[in-house]
């Protein structure tokens, strides 16, 4: 809101006045001001310094005296005054007209628009005056009141759920009505479709105010429900404004077009439609789509062009869509165009001149080009001089020469020229078979006639069996005999899938459903045999599957993306080669063998496979593993697929052996997987992975796609989760056990400090223990609890593990790592502490107390042992070496599960290679040790201990019925064993 505008008008109007400022897209500022009379005028001013246009509403007040036309004449043209909009500057009046008038008597209100003038969108939804009817309302007040009219219209479909009841044209022409200013209202006849199955309505109207987007919104929405179509949608044309340029651009230059829109939208996008084509633009090489959103424009998308060439001609629609309704804009780029290629050839293919006497012969060139044009072409023939230039009317330009037989190079070229001056050229050398060459017989094959032709020459033809583009070439060898011909003749239908793949990379087309179509166009279309024109279908094949990788770069396609797999496969396995060796490119790598014994690399992958008869055929592709869904939790992708096939084969079983890379930065173990075209994920049926220091060697017993994942962390092995499972259970049923004797000998046991303290030790080691396989048990299916009961087993674990060696001696440390440092704590899908490397991770909070405790115990025990050993036999009499021997081994027994020693592994497995051969020894030790820890306690604890075990068999002997004088005699006389 902009206050004091057009000072010197207040004095005279006796009002305030209100100044409203918005910058349209031409820069310039339109202003709307209002006085509280009853005569509205438009006065159009403009600002000397900046050249701004303002454009101002006045109301002023009138009666039978005193025109309107007076008031306004007082202003006259040149008239200065001063503004403030942000800043005071002067305006110059320009012109003024009156758009609105209303006449009012008593408490009755006759408004209406002047000619050229209509109502506003606010007086028509807020007021129901719409259109150009007179309104009896008080409006005068509305800002802005009458506006210019401004073309605009709308294009609606609506696809019907139901039969054509007969009502759908009134309903549309009763609903649409309800916009303002609309003029026109035309509904097409029903149509059908012949892929939906459903009958289609469309319908037109134009209108002479802009569409208020939430009124047109609400319309649609209720034209759907009333017409009960299964969809609708409408179109608008003349709300958007697209900025392009307005010239003829230069052929390969970078152009830019911006398409701005001054209310929020959903989405937003860019279309390219030529005669009979129409496709949607994605970043690409030639295509980037950008936004470029402001404050005056929420809505705004801008599309940069390179390289312009005859791909990117032709009409560029952008549009913003929300809801039901999406606003559109177009315009024509365009381009001075010139051929993107041009094909070159002559009839006859040789000059002839091997009669003697032939001074000159003549050569019909031809020039193909893709499309005609705007441009004029002319020919060159050696140092001649230039024809003039004529239009190319056609696609097809054809040149009578004359050789001259005594010159043995004749180049011919042919020079295209834009309305812009700009120009591409094409040529062609003609070679020349004089008398005395040595040359190659003429021959006949397949219908093409191959002349006869010089040594080291090669000749080439556009002629193609029906049904097929492209071209054959042939060479004249040095012995005068032919080679083999080479053929790039595809079938028309795979071409056209081939430029559909070019156009994608490119940006013109890049959807997810032209992706699938371009595939499945692939696989129907190829004819994959072992004529030289399958090859060349190969050819193309491979080529688009290596174009749609490097597209990968630019759209990320979805799971939609598995017929990559598919038509790989399909490819490799309908190939039927006898020669040829393979075809390698950048990204993609094609090999076959016959050999019994095979052995390929390909793209450093050693492949090797041992069959008794047939044609192995392997190909491998880049850049296509991180489109596939990694159904494996916690690996990482490696960069390469490869696809092998067998074919003729009749062995029944088979094993294939391929050598990957290895990720030297990745210790832990590889997945072997397959990708299974039925389920569409990764699987490791079959496949056994071994991993040396440089590579991962896969064995599998089946042919299919094969990749390698990378394990982020150690892989859970289903027999140590079996030997886990078993040991945590017979732990907790020991442990309970052993606890229940503790309480029923603990009187009898108890005799001295000593005992007491080392009983209570053992006993709460035994409870934490108990308490912390419960946990691990209640974890052991991350996936069946919920995330807070996750965490909760994750810290009773961590507790209960760490009281079980120092009796609450580390609580604090879950509780400071927990609370007091940054980084996660537990892993979600394991449930336990996070390993992140050495020293980093919160396993450590767990590892570095319980490594200072069980180096402590250890150096307990040695001390026992050291004692024993030093310790002589009452009498003084030498220690007998067995009876030594023999209190060493039972200490070491006794105290190293109590003591917890064998926890001391899993520091060697964490500082251990996986690759080492010892690695699954001490995996296995480690699970089956601490795993069945508690069964050991209960052993130690209970059946090696004398005193418990005399206690145990008293108490079971009464209960039994014995006396109590045998138990104390049984319990003397061992007593005295001793």
């Amino acid at each position: 809101m902009v206050t004091d505008a057009l000072t010197p008008f207040t004095d005279e109007l006796m009002t305030d006045m209100d100044v409203v400022s918005e910058t349209n897209p031409l820069l310039r500022v339109r202003m709307w001001t209002r006085a509280f009379i009853f005569l509205i005028a438009t006065i159009y001013f403009n600002q000397v310094i900046s050249g701004e246009i303002y454009v101002a509403e006045l109301t002023v007040e009138s009666n039978v005296t005193l025109e309107a036309s007076t008031i306004l004449s007082s202003w006259t043209d040149g008239s200065v005054f001063q503004v403030t909009s942000g800043s005071t500057h002067q305006v110059t009046l320009e012109s003024r007209e009156i758009t609105a008038e209303c006449v009012v008597i008593g408490d009755e209100y006759n408004c209406s628009c002047s000619g050229g003038y209509v109502w506003s969108n606010e007086v028509c939804y807020d007021y129901e005056c719409c259109n150009n009817t007179a309104c009896l309302k008080n409006v005068s007040l509305v800002a802005p009141l009458c506006i210019p009219p401004v073309n605009v219209s709308l294009n609606g479909t609506a696809i019907l759920s139901a039969t054509v009841k007969g009502t759908e044209t009134t309903t549309i022409q009763d609903l649409l009505t309800k916009l303002n200013g609309v003029i026109n209202i035309n509904v097409l006849p029903p149509r059908s479709s012949p892929t939906i199955n459903n009958n289609i309505i469309d319908f037109i109207a134009n209108a002479s105010v802009r569409f208020n987007t939430t009124k047109l919104q609400e319309i649609v929405t209720k034209l759907k429900s009333d017409l009960g179509a299964q969809y609708t949608f409408v179109d608008t044309h003349g709300m958007v404004t697209i900025v392009a340029p307005n010239n003829t651009v230069d052929y390969k230059s970078n152009q830019s077009l911006r398409c701005e829109f001054d209310e929020s939208t959903d989405f937003s996008g860019w279309n390219l439609s030529r005669p009979y084509e129409r496709f949607e633009l994605n970043t690409g090489r030639q295509v980037t789509l950008l936004p470029c959103s402001s404050a005056n424009y929420p809505s705004c998308i801008n599309v940069t062009l390179y390289n312009l060439t005859g791909i990117l001609a032709g009409i560029y629609e952008c549009g913003f869509t929300k809801g039901l309704v999406r606003h559109t804009a177009s315009t024509k780029l365009d381009v001075a165009l010139l051929p993107d290629s041009i094909t070159m050839t002559t009839d006859p293919l040789i000059a002839d001149c091997s009669k003697d006497g032939t001074p000159s012969v003549q050569v019909t060139v031809n020039a193909t080009i893709p499309v005609k044009g705007d441009f004029e072409f002319r020919w060159f023939h050696n140092e001649d001089s230039p024809v003039s230039w004529s239009k190319a009317a056609t696609e097809l330009q054809q040149k009578e020469i004359t050789i001259e037989c005594k010159k043995k190079e004749n180049t011919v070229k042919i020079s295209f020229k834009n309305k812009n001056q700009q120009n591409v050229t094409g040529s062609i050398n003609i070679p020349v078979l004089t008398a005395g060459d040595p040359f190659c017989k003429e021959e006949k094959i397949d219908d093409v006639v191959w002349p006869k032709t010089p040594l080291r020459v090669t000749v080439v033809t556009t002629k193609c069996p029906p049904g097929r583009v492209g071209e054959r070439q042939r060479s004249c060898g040095n012995s005068s005999n032919w080679l083999s011909v080479l053929s790039s003749c595809v079938s028309e239908e795979l071409k056209k899938v081939s430029n559909a793949a070019d156009n994608f990379l490119q940006g013109v087309g890049a959807t997810q459903e032209v992706a699938l179509n371009i595939f499945e166009g692939m696989r129907n279309n190829s004819n994959l045999g072992n004529s030289t024109d399958g090859i060349a279908d190969i050819r193309a094949s491979v080529n688009i599957i290596d174009t749609m990788a490097q597209a990968t770069k630019y759209i990320s396609l979805t799971e939609d993306v598995f017929p990559y797999i598919n038509s790989m496969e399909v490819l490799v396995k309908e190939i039927q080669i006898n020669t040829s060796s393979g075809f390698n490119s950048t990204n993609v790598e094609l090999s076959f063998c016959s050999r019994d014994d095979c052995n390929l690399t390909i793209f450093d992958i050693g492949v090797n496979l041992n069959k008794t008869n047939g044609l192995m055929k392997v190909m491998a592709m880049k850049n296509l593993m991180d489109k596939l869904e990694n159904n494996y939790e916690n690996t990482e992708r490696t960069g390469l697929i490869l696809s092998a096939t067998l074919v003729n084969n009749s062995d029944s079983n088979i094993t294939i052996s391929m050598l990957f890379p290895a990720d030297k930065d990745n210790n832990n173990g590889p997945l072997c997987v397959f990708w299974n075209t039925k389920l569409n994920k990764w699987s490791n049926e079959g496949c056994i992975a071994n991993k040396t220091e440089n590579y991962t060697l896969c064995e599998c017993t089946h042919l299919t796609s094969f990749s390698v994942l990378m394990s982020k962390s150690d892989i859970s092995e289903p027999a140590l989760d079996i030997i886990t499972s078993i040991g945590v259970a017979v732990s907790i049923c020991c442990l309970v056990l052993f606890l229940i004797v503790e309480w029923m000998v603990w009187s009898a046991v108890i005799k001295t400090h000593l005992s007491h303290f080392r009983h209570t030790a053992v006993v709460n080691i035994s409870v934490f223990l108990l308490l912390a396989d419960c946990s691990f048990l209640a974890s052991s299916n991350p996936t069946s609890i919920s995330e807070t009961m996750c965490l909760s087993l994750t810290l009773c674990k961590h507790l209960f593990l760490l009281a079980m060696f120092a009796w609450m001696l580390c609580l604090s440390c879950s509780y400071v790592y927990y609370n007091y440092t940054d980084t996660p704590y537990h892993n979600e899908k394991t449930c336990w502490l996070i390993y992140e490397g050495l020293l980093r991770g919160s396993i450590y909070s767990f590892i570095l107390p319980v490594g200072t405790i069980v180096l402590g115990n250890l150096f307990s025990m040695v001390v026992v042992i050291v004692t024993l050993v030093k310790t002589s036999v009452p009498d003084g009499s030498k220690v007998d070496e067995k009876e030594t021997a023999k209190g060493i081994l039972k200490v070491v027994v006794l105290l190293t599960p109590v003591f917890g020693l064998t926890w001391g592994i899993g520091f060697f497995l964490l500082m251990l290679d996986p690759t080492s051969p010892i690695y699954p020894f001490l995996n296995y030790s480690f699970t089956i040790f601490n795993a069945f820890q508690g069964l050991f306690i209960f052993l130690v604890g209970c059946l090696g201990e004398q005193k418990v075990r005399e206690e145990l068999l008293r108490i079971l002997k009464v209960k039994s019925g014995q006396t109590d004088s045998l138990s104390k005699s049984t319990s003397t006389a061992v007593t005295k064993a001793k």
